[in-house]
């Protein structure tokens, strides 16, 4: 079964440049990935990396929608942030959010997953203002004590 949330495409188009790339076959249960979201109203990109199930990291995405505020550093939070505060999206629940992205894996099981996400932030060109991304990559989202904090309920309830 294919996955609705993850792109059966074989190339992702950048949307600050136009410049296509070729991506590999993967689906939501890949892992050590670099993906993409982009946003299906303003097209903008965001990079990520995730080390566990990449349905499991758009799960902790989707984590978000009901965030009163987003923290000021960090991508944690990123994608609810920007369908609330960028296009005024409220109440922004987990079907809304199902509904305005879309993730590409765009490399599998690199070596160094933080310098493969900066390639891609990079090629893609998804920081901010161009993309979503507010700082550069590093994998600290994406951690898996970050991910065992999370479900212990050790990190800070925003």
């Amino acid at each position: 079964m294919a996955c609705p949330l993850v792109a059966n495409s074989s190339t992702i188009k950048s949307t600050a440049t136009g410049h296509s790339f070729r991506t590999p076959n993967a689906d939501c249960k890949s892992r050590r990935t670099i993906y993409v979201a982009t946003c299906r109203l303003c097209r903008l990109q965001y990079t990520g990396q995730s080390v566990v199930k990449l349905a499991t990291r758009i799960s902790n995405h989707r984590s978000h929608v009901n965030d009163e505020s987003f923290p000021d550093e960090g991508d944690e939070a990123t994608l609810a942030e920007h369908l609330s505060v960028h296009h005024g999206i409220n109440p922004l629940t987990s079907e809304v959010f199902n509904t305005h992205y879309c993730f590409t894996v765009v490399e599998l099981g690199p070596r160094n997953m933080d310098e493969a996400e900066r390639r891609w932030t990079d090629k893609l060109i998804t920081l901010k203002p161009f993309g979503l991304n507010k700082d550069k990559p590093g994998g600290v989202a994406d951690s898996i004590p970050s991910l065992c904090r999370r479900s212990l309920g050790l990190l800070s309830q925003r």
